[in-house]
């Protein structure tokens, strides 16, 4: 119950904002991979507090490989255009289509926009690229919602994944990235990380585990019924730690509360 009676608490303090997250736009991976069978990792948006602009006429500003201090492209973008003003409660989702020949890894989509004031903004949504042997898919099953219960599944195809243990986390964004394992985690270090980790609340249900024989495990996200929390972005990501291979991440994922 630690979650509820501290969100509970902000909320009595702020009760016409968000209770964690404050920024005008919330995101989070709507598809969270690419792979041979999927050519795109898709970002999706909801503006909290508008209007909003986006300068280039679409979400995704450029992509950076391995954080979001990579080296920018904007190969597989969509073509600029006319400032893009969406207004409060409005959603959007662009996909970055993946170039041929991009190399595995966590990319980063930088999306950027004003505020009604003129305030620049940034939010980084990660995905991740397999190569053709595939790897560990984290994918959102069932919806956060306020109230309810999110569900995540680990799906990884790698020969040595049956009974390998993991450990996840989740934070609200993943603008600056954890580094861990000579890679950078999508997740920030933030209030909900460290409800998440090391010791996740029991509100966060199978955020350390072992993959079972099909290399696969499920984790739970329970939401309290507080409505100050509608627009809070969720992220989350889990690293594999397979003693016979070494560690790896799993793709990204996320989700938006509505």
């Amino acid at each position: 119950m630690r979650m509820l009676i501290l969100v509970a608490a902000i909320a009595l303090t702020v009760p016409a904002q968000p209770v964690l997250f404050t920024r005008p736009v919330a995101a989070h991976p709507d598809t969270g991979w690419g792979w041979p069978s999927w050519s795109a990792i898709t970002a999706r948006i909801v503006v909290i507090n508008g209007p909003v602009t986006f300068p280039l006429g679409h979400l995704i500003a450029d992509v950076r490989a391995g954080s979001p201090a990579g080296v920018p492209t904007t190969a597989g973008l969509p073509v600029s255009g006319p400032p893009l003003i969406l207004a409060t409660g409005a959603t959007s989702t662009e996909g970055w289509g993946i170039p041929a020949g991009t190399a595995a890894g966590t990319y980063w989509l930088r999306i950027n926009y004003t505020d009604a004031a003129g305030i620049n903004y940034d939010e980084y949504v990660a995905g991740r690229v397999f190569d053709p042997n595939g790897g560990a898919f984290l994918q959102r099953t069932t919806n956060p919602t306020l109230g309810g219960t999110g569900v995540f599944t680990i799906d990884d195809t790698t020969a040595t994944a049956p009974g390998a243990p993991y450990v996840a986390a989740a934070s609200l964004t993943s603008n600056t990235g954890i580094p861990v394992f000579g890679e950078t985690l999508a997740v920030d270090p933030d209030v909900l990380f460290f409800l998440s980790w090391p010791n996740p609340i029991p509100e966060l249900s199978g955020f350390i585990g072992i993959l079972d024989a099909m290399g696969r495990s499920t984790l739970q996200m329970q939401i309290p019924n507080v409505p100050e929390l509608a627009g809070v972005p969720v992220r989350l990501q889990a690293v594999i730690l397979d003693v016979v291979t070494g560690a790896r991440v799993t793709s990204p994922s996320g989700y938006v509360l509505p």
